[in-house]
Parts: C-alpha cells; structure tokens; sequence
C-alpha cells in the first residue's frame, strides 16, 4: 500500500484557523493547518448561588469550581464543566445514554457502588442524561484504612456543531460531588447546584470560523494553490509522504469523558486530492496512530485500564491493522504496575514504543519496546533518570540510531530535558542533560541536529499568557552543544530540519493587539545553521492556534500540521 519515505517529522498539539501572511520563502512549502477550537467562553454558566465558591480556568476544556470545605479533615466539594468534541453529527439518546453508563463504570472502575441512576431529560430543549451517584472509595492514599464517601451527580449534553456540509458534535459534561469519610454528614448542595446544572446557555457557533482539521498547499509567496478540509474534528497528530508522491496524515479523534477515540489515515495526491480517510475503531482508552509500515499495516497504540481491573492503573496496548482496515491482533505489554504511553514510531516493519513505565525504573523510568508486525516483543530498554521520566521526543537519526528526548521531575528540585542518542538496541551511546527545560523535542538530519526545550523566564510570572519562552541548542553528531539562542513569548511544539543544515520552529506566539491583551498565534521561524533568524511568519486569527507538525520535503519546501491537544 504504502511505503515510507525517508524524512523529518515534527509533532505538535493545538490550532489555526485564519488568514495566512505572506512568508519569505524560497522554495514551494506545503501546509496543513488544524482545526479551531471552541473556547470555553463560548459556552455561558451561572456559578452556583454564594460567594464561597472560586472559579478557575483548569485548561482551554475545563473550568472548575471549588468550594470551601465544611468541618471535616478531609472533606472536599467540586464542580467542573468539560467539553470537547466528538465526530459524529448526530447520536441517539438510547446510545448518548449507553455511553454515560460506560463512561460511568470506567470513571468509577475501582471504587464499590451503593447506588447509579442514569436517566434520560430535558433541559432547555436539549436531551441531556443525568446520572447520580454514591460510591465508596477505599484507595486515598493520603487515609490508608479509611474509607470515604463520594457522591454527586453529572449532566451529560450534546450540541451539533455546524461546519460545512459534515459536523459533529461539542459535547459538554457538567458535573458536581463532594467526597467525605465515612460516618461524616454530607453537605446539603442540591438547591444550590441546580442553577448550575440546568443553567447553561451556549452561544452561536459560527460555521465559518469553525472549519475543523485542514489541508492547504502554498507556494513561496504565502499564496493558497489548493485547500482541503476535515470538518469531522479529526486531530492530525503526524504527517508522511509515501514512495508514490502521496501525502498522509495519522490523526486520532478527540477522546472525552473516557470515551474511546478512532485513529484514521487520511491520504491526499500533490494536487490535494483525497485518496483515501480511513478510520480503525479502538477499545477503552485513546489510541494514538503511529503510521503505516512496509508491508501496509497500520499501527495504533496508547493506553487502557487493564482487564480485569486489578487496582493498578494503565497497561500499554498496540493493534494492528492489513491494508484493508482489518485488525490481525492485539496485545498488550508492560510490567506489574503502570505504563502510560508517550510516543512511538514506525521503523521498517516495527514499532518503537516509549511509555513512562512505574514497572521499570526508580520513580518512573522511560521504557523503549521494539514491537514487529507480528505483536513479538524483540527487545526492552529502560533509561532512568533520577526523576520522574517522560518521553517527549522519538526519532529515527540514521539506519543505526535513534534520537529520544526525556523530560525528568524532581519535585521541589529542577526540571531537566535529557537529549540521547541511541543504538539499534536501545543502548545510550552518549545524552546531554540541559537544565531548567521542559517538553523538549529534537530534529536531525545528515546537516543537522536540534533541539528545542520550553522554560519560564525568571523575570515573569508563569500566569501570564506571555511566560513560556523557548530555547534552541544546536549539537554536533557527537553530542556536543555549538550553540543556543532563545525565544521570548513562545511555546514551541514542532521541529524539522532544513536541507541546508537550519532548522524550521513551529509552534505559538505570544503578542499583544492595540488593546493591550495577549493573544496566541501559530508561527513559524526558520533558522539558519549558524543560528540566525531569517524569517518567520505568524497565522493570525481569533482563536489560540499553534503549528502541529512539520515534515521537511528536502527541496519542496515543508509540510506542517496540527489538531487538538490531547
């Protein structure tokens, strides 16, 4: 089906929608921006009836309440509001409800029920299902041998969301519980959630600012050559380009409420013709496509509550897909405790997985596993900093190495990105440890290696819009540092090297408009081997856009993507 071409990948998380400037490029570059996203301004709340309750934005799909707590050493009450998005347009209450009630028992997996009412209403002209609950928890680590009470209710919804001739849906979850021991009196909340619950009020959603997941091509002067769009909320996640000239894109729908997420391909001509969007249905727990290998298949990986639950958390799962679609098998892998999944990739026939692994390694080490198309394990390395591990970053470097990038957390202590460079086998053949940075990822190419890290300069406030700033180093194939030059008010999230030994930086901008507020905006900044800036452009519009993925095209110029965060 498909064969892999050799190039440089970039990930990243996040959106743009929006008019284009004109870039000063010199060669034809070919885009794909992400879709928008719906603020959590565009949906309108009242705050339940008090002044003791405090509101906070907890992500750009979350806003939590918090009360104060009543008598009680360990009582605690909360409310949120969630919302996210699913790609079909319409669902059945008969299914909006199974799907409650499957939400509700992996949500709940490890705790004992006392009692769950899902029913079917209406609020404000809208099918919405109500679930209330009491379960008892006897896991809280903070109070080992004490058992304690949970008890709440969530409002599940759903809202078409117009875009273009195919939508799908915003979903919305509002929820409250409180959570105190045993022989405790709970607080009477009902009077005053209900106007939480039943008084929400969504605001119109513009078609044509919302246009989902998109593909444009431009030439070297910024101009738009042609334009394709997925209005189905897919999220790109990694881009490719086949032996055939084709382009291909790996996405995965966005997973809310512990719902299962899809991967799909989506492959498209030079000419931006769609060629093929193909969906692979997964279990509980998001998958994550990691691409296709020379045989055809697909791999999708991520992670799930183990089956049956045994009261330790996530294994790693991989699937396997033929050409057709076709799943061949299924397995899962990692130790005695918990595996999340970070990152993976494609390797001729295998894939190379990297998880945050509590089996293997002090406080949480970075576990690699080779897995061939077959589901046979061919070999394991654990790389343990004295930190909690997170890979961040996994590239192929040449025919005999890879390049990994590890973030490592000491609480109370530092944060710092570990850069390696690693044999066939897994084996560190030499990583640089560069403090104070986070999230980093790495590029490479024969002319070139970068890496590029986030951190919060000391003079601002890491809650301000504008804190993150970036930092660049560029190494020599043996590991050496040659240089570093940094980024003020940006948050970077993709890498890919150019042919002339540079490198092309994707990710957000901070700036401020004529009235003072802070906005941010996807970019791009192409840099010179010897680390000079020789120009960049910015994707303006009203939403938070980020630039998602970069693929360099050798002398065709770039491809770069992107879709929700996950």
């Amino acid at each position: 089906m498909h064969f892999l071409k050799q190039g440089c990948l970039a990930l990243i998380f996040m959106l743009l929608p929006g008019c284009l400037m004109k870039p000063n490029l010199g060669t034809p570059s070919i885009l794909v921006l992400p879709q928008s996203l719906i603020q959590l301004q565009g949906l309108s709340v009242k705050v339940p009836n008090g002044n003791n309750w405090y509101q906070g934005i907890h992500s750009q799909q979350r806003l939590d309440l918090i009360k104060k707590t009543p008598a009680g050493k360990y009582h605690t009450i909360i409310a949120f509001v969630e919302t996210g998005y699913r790609p079909e347009k319409n669902i059945t209450s008969e299914e909006f409800k199974s799907r409650v009630e499957a939400e509700f028992s992996l949500r709940y997996k490890r705790f004992t029920p006392v009692s769950k009412t899902f029913r079917t209403i209406e609020v404000q002209g809208v099918t919405a299902v109500r679930v209330d609950f009491t379960v008892e928890d006897k896991e809280v680590k903070y109070a080992p041998g004490k058992t304690f009470i949970l008890t709440g209710t969530d409002l599940y919804f759903t809202h078409p969301h117009a875009s273009r001739s195919n939508s799908g849906s915003l979903l919305i979850k509002l929820a409250f519980s409180q959570r105190y021991l045993q022989g405790e009196k709970p607080v009477e909340l009902e009077q005053e959630m209900l106007p939480f619950l039943t008084g929400f009020t969504l605001n119109k959603i513009s078609a044509t600012g919302q246009k989902g997941a998109w593909i444009t091509r431009l030439d070297s002067q910024g101009q738009e050559l042609w334009s394709q769009s997925f209005p189905g909320f897919i999220n790109i996640n990694s881009l490719q380009e086949t032996d055939q000239g084709e382009y291909v894109a790996q996405a995965n729908s966005r997973k809310l409420f512990g719902w299962s997420a899809e991967g799909w391909e989506i492959v498209l001509t030079q000419q931006g013709k769609l060629l093929n969007l193909q969906k692979f249905p997964s279990l509980n727990g998001g998958s994550k496509h990691a691409g296709f290998d020379n045989a055809g298949g697909s791999f999708l990986y991520g992670d799930w509550f183990s089956e049956p639950y045994n009261g330790r958390g996530y294994d790693l799962f991989v699937k396997y897909v033929d050409s057709s679609g076709q799943q061949q098998w299924l397995k899962s892998y990692g130790g005695s405790k918990v595996e999340r999944a970070d990152t993976g990739i494609v390797d001729g026939n295998d894939l190379l997985l990297a998880a945050s692994s509590w089996s293997y390694g002090d406080n949480g080490g970075c576990w690699l596993v080779k897995i061939d198309n077959r589901g046979t394990v061919k070999w394991t390395k654990v790389h343990d900093t004295p930190g909690m591990d997170h890979c961040r970053s996994l590239i192929r470097y040449d025919t005999d190495n890879y390049l990994m990038t590890i973030d490592s957390f000491i609480p109370g202590k530092m944060i710092q990105t570990r850069v390696m460079k690693l044999n066939n086998q897994g084996r560190d053949l030499w990583h640089s440890d560069i403090f104070h940075l986070s999230t980093g990822i790495v590029g490479a190419a024969p002319k070139g290696l970068f890496f590029a890290g986030m951190y919060v300069p000391k003079d601002l406030s890491r809650r301000l819009f504008s804190s993150w700033a970036t930092k660049l180093v560029s190494f020599t194939p043996a590991g050496k540092q040659k240089w570093t030059t940094d980024f003020r008010h940006m948050m970077t999230k993709s890498l890919a090297v150019t042919e002339d030994g540079g490198c092309l930086l994707g990710g957000q901008m901070y700036s401020q408009d004529t009235s003072g507020a802070w906005k941010k905006e996807a970019s791009v900044v192409n840099i010179s081997a010897d680390g000079e800036t020789r120009w960049r452009y910015i994707f303006p519009g009203k939403a938070d856009d980020s630039t998602t993925a970069i693929l360099t095209l050798g002398r065709a110029g770039f491809l770069a993507g992107g879709g929700l965060p996950e």
